[in-house]
C-alpha cells in the first residue's frame, strides 16, 4: 500500500490536481461550505477517484462526522487498496469515537500491509498514549524514527511525546536533533523553549530563533511558533520588556487569522448567555430528570484556560480512584447543536441520547470509579451536565484574572479560542464567563460546585487538596500531594508546568508586565 494522488483530467472540467488545491485552499480559510461544495463537484466529475473520496471523508471527520467520514474512507480503499491516507483516516474516525482498543487493532492491521509507515506509526502512539500505555508509545516512536532517521515529522513526534511523559531531558535533545536536521524547524524550537527554562546558556539558540522570525519566508504557522518561542525564552531571562514585545507581534499575526477563519462576535456569545440562563434555571434542572448510567462517574473541572485545570486534573488523578480524561471536546458542539435559538427551546431528548457515546469514551479511558472531564469551557453547560450526569462532581479552577488572561494571551494554544490575542476580547470573555459561574452558582447552589483558587493552592496545597477530595467523596492519599510524579501524558499547553512540585512563581506574574497591560489592567482590583 502505498500513497496514491490520480492526477488524471476531465475532458470538460478542471484537473483532479486543480481541484484539490482549491478544495485544501478553502479549507486553509475554514471555509467548509465552499470545501464541501467543491467537493460535491469533484465526486461528480471523479466517481472513479479514491483521493476524492478520502478529501470527503476528512472533511466529515473536521465537521466532527466521524461516522459518515468512515464510509467514504471506506469507498475510498475499495477503489483503491494502495490508497494509505484511506488507512490514516479510518484510524482518526476510530479515535474521534472515542474507541481507541480498536483504533489500535486496526492502525497495527494496516501496518502489516505498510510496514514503517509514517503516520500510521503516529496515530498507534497516540492511541497507546490514550491509553495509558505510555512507555509502549515512545518504545513505538523510537522504532519510527529509526525506521525514518532523516524524518523531520517523526523526530518532533517523539520529542513531544517525550515532554508529555515528563522525559524533558531525552525530549530536549531530540528537538535539538530535530533542529539539526531542519534548523528553520518552528515546531522544534518552540518544543524545547517550552520543555525547560531558558537561560543565559541558551542564548545561541535564542538568537538563531530571532534569525529566524527576522526572515520573511516563514509561513503563518512557523512564525506564530518561533515569536511565542521568544516571548517564552525572553521571560525565563528576565526581560520583561522584550518578551511582551514578541508576544504582541504574535497576537497581532494569530489575531488576523482567528478574525478571517472565526470571528469574534460577542453579541452571539451574549445571546448564548441569555438563552441558556433562560432554559437552564433551577426549576428546569429539578424537573428534567434522569438515571446514573453505569460506569465511572464523571468529574467536570471547568474555568477559564490558563486557571489551573492542569494540575487540578494531576491531583485528582493521582488518586487510585481516579482517572485523567484530559480535554474531552463533546459537550460544547453536542449542547449547541441542541439549542432552537428562534424557538428559545432546547431539545433535552437529543441530548440524552448522547450520554452513552461520551459514557463509552470515559469507560474506555479507565474503569475507576471518577473520570475527569477538564474541558474548560464546559463552564457554559453546566446545568445540562447536572441533568444528564445526576452523580458528576463539578470543580471550578480560578485564578487572578489579570494573571489568567495574560497567560492565556502567552500560550500558543494548538486551537486557539477566538478571543485569546486581543486583551479587549480577552475582557469581554472574561466577564461573561464569570456571569455564567455565578448563574449556575444560583442554579445549581454554590455547595454542588467546589472552587479551587489557583493562590490557594500553590500557598496551602496541602489544605485546599484535602478540601478538594473531601468534597469529591474521595479518602485523602498522599500521592494527590506529589502531581508532579503522576505518570500520565500531558497534551497540553501545561506539559512542563504539570511537571514540577507545585509553585508560587506564576502568581501575580502581572506585576512584572504592568507596564503592558493596557486594557487588561480594568480587571485589577481598585
Amino acid at each position: 500500500m502505498a500513497k496514491h494522488h490520480g492526477a488524471g483530467s476531465s475532458k470538460t472540467g478542471p484537473s483532479l490536481d486543480s481541484i484539490l488545491a482549491d478544495i485544501e485552499e478553502a479549507r486553509s480559510r475554514n471555509d467548509l461550505r465552499q470545501a464541501s461544495r467543491l467537493l460535491a463537484i469533484a465526486e461528480k466529475l471523479f466517481p472513479s477517484s479514491a483521493v476524492i473520496q478520502v478529501a470527503i471523508g476528512n472533511l466529515l471527520l473536521s465537521s466532527n462526522k466521524p461516522q459518515e467520514a468512515e464510509a467514504s474512507f471506506r469507498h475510498a480503499l475499495r477503489l483503491d487498496p494502495h490508497i494509505s491516507e484511506a488507512a490514516h483516516g479510518q484510524v482518526k474516525v476510530l479515535m474521534a469515537m472515542g474507541n481507541l482498543p480498536q483504533a489500535e487493532r486496526v492502525a497495527r492491521d494496516f501496518l502489516v500491509q505498510i510496514p514503517n509507515d509514517l503516520t500510521l506509526g503516529q496515530l498507534l502512539s497516540q492511541t497507546l498514549i490514550d491509553q495509558g500505555r505510555l512507555r509502549e508509545a515512545i518504545e513505538l516512536l523510537q522504532t519510527v524514527v529509526t525506521a525514518h532517521p532523516t524524518s523531520v515529522a517523526a523526530t518532533n513526534s517523539l520529542a513531544k511525546r517525550l515532554s508529555e511523559v515528563g522525559d524533558f531531558e531525552t525530549s530536549r535533545k531530540t528537538f535539538e536533533l530535530a533542529i539539526q536536521l531542519d534548523p528553520k524547524n518552528a515546531f522544534a524550537y518552540y518544543g524545547w523553549v517550552q520543555s525547560k527554562r531558558v537561560s543565559e546558556p541558551d542564548l545561541g539558540m535564542v538568537k538563531a530563533m530571532e534569525a529566524i522570525v527576522s526572515s520573511q519566508k516563514l509561513d503563518e504557522k512557523d512564525r506564530l511558533q518561533i515569536l511565542f518561542a521568544l516571548g517564552k525564552a525572553f521571560d525565563d531571562l528576565g526581560n520583561y520588556e522584550l518578551a511582551m514585545s514578541y508576544y504582541r507581534e504574535a497576537n497581532l499575526l494569530r489575531d488576523s487569522v482567528s478574525t478571517k477563519q472565526q470571528p469574534f462576535k460577542p453579541e452571539a456569545y451574549e445571546q448564548l448567555f441569555n438563552l441558556t440562563c433562560e432554559i437552564f434555571g433551577s426549576e428546569t434542572i429539578k424537573e428534567v430528570q434522569t438515571k446514573a448510567l453505569d460506569g465511572p462517574t464523571p468529574m467536570f473541572i471547568v474555568g477559564m484556560f490558563r486557571s489551573g485545570t492542569t494540575l487540578v486534573e494531576q491531583i485528582l488523578s493521582s488518586h487510585s480512584h481516579v482517572t485523567a480524561g484530559g480535554e474531552i471536546q463533546y459537550w460544547l458542539d453536542t449542547s449547541a447543536a441542541c439549542f432552537d435559538q428562534p424557538k428559545r427551546a432546547f431539545d433535552f431528548a437529543r441530548a440524552i441520547a448522547m450520554r452513552r457515546p461520551y459514557q463509552a469514551r470515559l469507560q474506555s479511558l479507565g474503569t475507576t470509579e471518577y473520570v475527569t472531564d477538564k474541558m474548560p469551557g464546559n463552564y457554559r453547560v453546566l446545568g445540562l451536565l447536572r441533568i444528564l450526569f445526576p452523580r458528576a462532581k463539578f470543580i471550578h479552577c480560578v485564578r487572578h484574572p489579570v494573571d489568567t488572561c495574560l497567560s492565556i494571551y502567552m500560550t500558543a494554544f494548538n486551537q486557539p479560542p477566538n478571543y485569546a490575542s486581543d486583551p479587549r476580547k480577552l475582557v469581554i470573555t472574561y466577564k461573561l464567563y464569570q456571569r455564567f459561574i455565578e448563574h449556575w452558582k444560583s442554579a445549581l447552589g454554590a455547595n454542588n460546585i467546589h472552587e479551587v483558587r489557583y493562590e490557594d493552592l500553590v500557598r496551602q496545597p496541602e489544605e485546599t487538596t484535602r478540601a478538594l477530595l473531601e468534597f469529591c467523596e474521595l479518602n485523602f492519599e498522599t500521592a494527590c500531594l506529589s502531581p508532579e510524579k503522576n505518570i500520565r501524558s500531558v497534551s497540553t499547553a501545561s506539559a512542563w508546568q504539570a511537571r514540577q512540585p507545585i509553585y508560587q512563581s506564576a502568581t501575580e506574574k502581572w506585576r512584572r508586565y504592568e507596564p503592558w497591560l493596557g486594557e487588561l489592567s480594568q480587571m485589577l482590583e481598585p
